[in-house]
């Protein structure tokens, strides 16, 4: 499990996740191992820095389909990806029998920044449902009943022009997978953003991450003061 959003903003898209992943012994190695957990990216961005895609779920089976998804679009589908986001995704889960569900956001800086939520799911039973939503404001990856999405059902609903604003978003889609943690400490925790303008997708570096973080620990325990202040 994960937690991630994607925001459309009037001047480009943010990506956030947080970064915590864990492994278990394959079943199958006559290995004495445990199970552990570890910090790690959950979003890919193609060479040319044109397409990003998170990862949720099994991350194996994650990076597998995002390298797919980026791999399997020419320029002349980034206007209108549905169906080859689809047809890419029924291949990769018919291809592996052990795959039953994926889901992602995918975003795009061309023609113009655009976002997706995609979803998949195999039943044992052969049945398969899909969905592939373009998005015009913001949605969730993995965790999305978490309860701090209240942050952005509070506040991307009501935005101002001024306010729909990349530099402007960043703190709160911050504040949205940190406070996660709070919520589901055994699968979430850490924070990766990933922001693009027109000239294409920037990862953040450790320390700007970090310092998000931070300072979404900060809001929260401000927060949390006035709150818990008697008048």
């Amino acid at each position: 499990m994960t937690m991630q959003i994607g925001i459309l903003a009037s001047d480009g898209i943010i990506l956030a996740s947080d970064t915590l992943a864990n492994r278990s012994p394959l079943p199958n190695i006559n290995v004495r191992l445990i199970r552990q957990t570890f910090g790690i990216s959950k979003i890919r961005i193609s060479a040319n820095k044109k397409i990003a895609v998170t990862c949720a779920r099994d991350l194996i089976e994650a990076y597998n389909l995002a390298d797919a998804i980026i791999a399997g679009l020419p320029q002349e589908l980034w206007a209108t990806p549905d169906q080859r986001m689809l047809e890419i995704v029924w291949s990769e889960l018919n291809h592996h029998q052990r795959w039953h569900g994926i889901e992602c956001l995918v975003a795009f800086v061309e023609p113009h920044p655009a976002l997706y939520l995609l979803q998949c799911v195999k039943t044992e039973q052969g049945e398969q449902d899909s969905v592939c939503h373009r998005i015009t404001t913001y949605a969730f990856a993995g965790d999305a009943s978490n309860q701090s999405t209240y942050w952005a059902m509070r506040y991307l609903d009501s935005l101002s022009p001024e306010q729909n604003r990349v530099d402007t978003l960043v703190p709160l889609a911050a504040q949205i997978v940190v406070e996660a943690k709070n919520f589901n400490n055994a699968i979430v925790s850490g924070l990766e953003i990933v922001i693009c303008d027109i000239a294409g997708f920037r990862r953040f570096s450790e320390v700007e991450n970090l310092q998000q973080h931070e300072n979404a620990v900060r809001r929260s325990k401000k927060i949390e003061a006035i709150l818990f202040t008697s008048p």
